[in-house]
């Protein structure tokens, strides 16, 4: 009869099959990293920056440390139980900032979180995303540049903003007449205007923190030199000190510029200009430095490889010993978990040779190596070469009884017979004290087999031993 193939087989072929074309769809995707916003160090599209992670990485020599940041940004500088990093020769990437965040002062938490990180000793790299349109106007089609919201079909922005409980800057300005019915206001009670007013004056604008706003933007000219990314400003930027980043330009592609606040001395040194406007620009900030660029092009994975400055990005990177990217900020988080650890500490090959020594282990069990006999009671069947019925007693006493123990059990089997061991003699006291001085002189455990041939002699004819 012809055995018939498992079909389990088949069926385990097929999910293998299945799983290893998944896996090769996902890793594809994953790779190319289109699921990841702009600027993210996974990205290998035009608009990512995984080549400057990648080419960091794989320096000759290994100068600098590459790594990737998927927690909070406060943990850079202090961990949760109060310890302070030293950041000293690290520099910190935030690639892809949106300007339209940053317009008023609106992320309160990160700004306290980049200084924290500079005054430790980091050079914090702050890169904005390209726009064609100053943060927070309105465009025609009801989206504010840098967000996206959008109005309601058919309702009123200006009447909208009429509703805003909000008071405008007007309102607060001195000299301004008082609301009607502020005549009557009690003792103590506080009034929007006072709330506002206390709000502002804690939460102060980035213009007003850093000395340096960015609601400007380039305008356009007639005829500008368009990519055709949606009418973006594309005018290389030049080096304002070509000692120290290279005399080569940078592709710009975004219209922001940066307004520098005027004081005696300037806090800011404008690295690179357009149209005598900076757009790159650096200050000493604690222990370390804040540097803005108002473009990410230049370091996206198209502008390193169309137009690379090395010059320019050598000076970025300063004398960094470690280089950071902030990928949370890009909603990539870090959940730690056992796969964490595994990843970590590179366990992945001892996690698969477990797994495999486990379905092992379940196929010896489940199914034996060695195929089974065929039933010796089946029509057909072939003669089973066995033992012969005389072979089971001897048998039954290995399992029974031990070798130690043989001697022993055949002197009190000798000495309960009637007519003796060999059938002619009977037990008398003689041949019974003989036997169990043998018994007493020869160790049992260490040579019952000379205890039984000594027993035998003893037990021969009195011709050969007299009683």
């Amino acid at each position: 009869m012809r055995a018939r193939f498992p079909h389990w087989i088949i069926a385990a072929g097929l999910a293998a099959a299945f799983a290893a074309a998944l896996y090769s769809l996902l890793a594809l995707r994953m790779g190319e990293g289109d699921v990841y916003p702009p600027s993210s160090t996974f990205r290998a599209d035009p608009v990512g920056a995984k080549a400057l992670f990648a080419a960091l990485e794989n320096l000759p020599g290994r100068p600098v440390r590459v790594e990737r940041h998927f927690r909070p940004l406060d943990r850079l500088a202090m961990e949760p139980d109060g310890r302070t990093n030293d950041l000293a020769h690290t520099t910190v990437f935030l690639l892809g900032e949106n300007p339209a965040d940053w317009n008023h002062f609106g992320t309160p938490a990160r700004v306290e979180a980049i200084e924290r990180a500079a005054r430790a000793g980091a050079r914090v790299v702050l890169a904005f995303l390209a726009i064609d349109a100053s943060p927070g106007e309105r465009k025609p089609d009801g989206k504010i540049d840098g967000d996206d919201r959008k109005t309601k079909p058919g309702s009123n922005p200006e009447k909208s903003k009429s509703r805003d409980p909000k008071p405008r800057a007007r309102d607060n300005a001195p000299g301004a007449a008082p609301p009607a019915g502020d005549d009557k206001k009690k003792d103590g009670e506080s009034t929007i205007e006072e709330l506002m007013k206390r709000v502002a004056e804690r939460e102060k604008t980035l213009a007003q923190r850093w000395g340096i706003d960015f609601r400007r933007v380039e305008k356009k000219a007639s005829d500008p030199k368009s990519d055709g990314t949606g009418g973006l400003v594309v005018r290389p930027a030049f080096p304002a000190f070509a000692a120290e980043t290279g005399k080569d330009s940078l592709p710009w592609h975004s219209a922001l510029d940066f307004e520098l606040a005027a004081s005696e001395q300037p806090l800011w040194r404008v690295m690179y200009s357009r149209s005598r406007q900076p757009v790159l620009a650096e200050r000493d900030f604690g222990a370390g430095k804040l540097i803005l660029a108002s473009d990410t092009y230049f370091l996206s994975n198209e502008a390193l490889f169309k137009e690379a400055n090395p010059s320019a990005l050598a000076w970025l990177l300063g004398d960094a010993r470690r280089v950071v990217f902030d990928e949370q900020m890009h909603g990539t988080r870090e959940n730690p978990s056992l796969m964490t650890f595994v990843h970590r500490y590179q366990l992945t090959g001892v996690v698969f040779a477990f797994l495999a020594l486990a379905l092992l282990y379940i196929w010896k069990n489940t199914a034996p190596l060695v195929p089974p006999p065929s039933d010796p009671g089946a029509e057909g069947a072939p003669p089973q070469a066995g033992l012969a019925a005389d072979a089971g007693l001897p048998s039954l006493l290995r399992r029974a009884v031990g070798p130690a123990q043989l001697p022993q059990l055949c002197y009190d089997q000798w000495r309960h017979a009637a007519g003796g061991l060999d059938g002619r003699r009977r037990p008398t006291p003689e041949r019974m004290k003989r036997l169990s001085e043998i018994l007493s002189a020869f160790g049992l455990e260490k040579d019952p087999a000379a205890a039984y041939r000594a027993m035998r002699v003893a037990l021969q004819p009195e011709k050969n031993h007299p009683t």
